[in-house]
């Protein structure tokens, strides 16, 4: 709207609704000149555009939050590498089943360190390999505490993928020495 000392205009989010809006006031003579609601309309489009940015990170972070909430309720391990099998992300039942704390899983830690050493070559070539697929797959190995115990488990494993490209790993890991010993007996 154009008047002789104010002009108004709003900004729309994604779906149409009002989320601003700007006000424009002059207190002299002569009313706004065409330029200045040009400039108006400037401001207004990238006030729309930071506050779809701040949008759009909360919903981002909301997201994260829900996806780590719902990670360490999991009665399972779930731990995320890089492509270089460099642990990124833990969550509580994987540091008690492991025995390593959440700081040494996050410091260095190769994943593959959890496998035993004479399975391990077999796991780096069975995860490379996952790279070039869309098809997660399990694998059954044989585990290490920190404590140097060993007991079998299932690898439930996915790629990660960003922009279309592996970006590393995401591990399900479920501990079937139970089961295993059960179906023994």
């Amino acid at each position: 709207l154009r008047g002789r000392l104010h002009a108004i205009l709003s900004f729309q989010g994604e779906s149409g609704e009002v989320i601003g809006i700007l006000t424009l006031h002059n207190k002299s003579f002569p009313p706004f000149v065409e330029q200045d609601l040009e400039i108006g309309t400037i401001l207004a489009s990238y006030s729309c555009e930071t506050l779809r940015a701040i949008y759009a990170t909360e919903n981002l972070r909301s997201s994260e939050s829900r996806f780590r909430e719902l990670a360490e309720m999991l009665p399972e391990a779930v731990i995320e590498t890089d492509l270089n099998f460099m642990v990124n992300y833990v969550n509580v039942r994987a540091v008690e089943l492991f025995g390593y704390s959440e700081f040494e899983f996050l410091t260095h830690f190769n994943v593959l360190e959890l496998v035993s050493e004479e399975q391990r070559e077999l796991a780096r070539t069975a995860l490379t390999e996952q790279t070039a697929t869309t098809v997660d797959k399990n694998f059954e190995y044989k585990a290490i505490r920190k404590n140097g115990e060993s007991f079998p488990v299932l690898f439930h494993c996915a790629v990660v993928r960003e922009n279309g490209l592996a970006a590393g790993y995401r591990s399900v890991i479920v501990d079937i020495g139970e089961i295993k010993q059960a179906n023994e007996e």
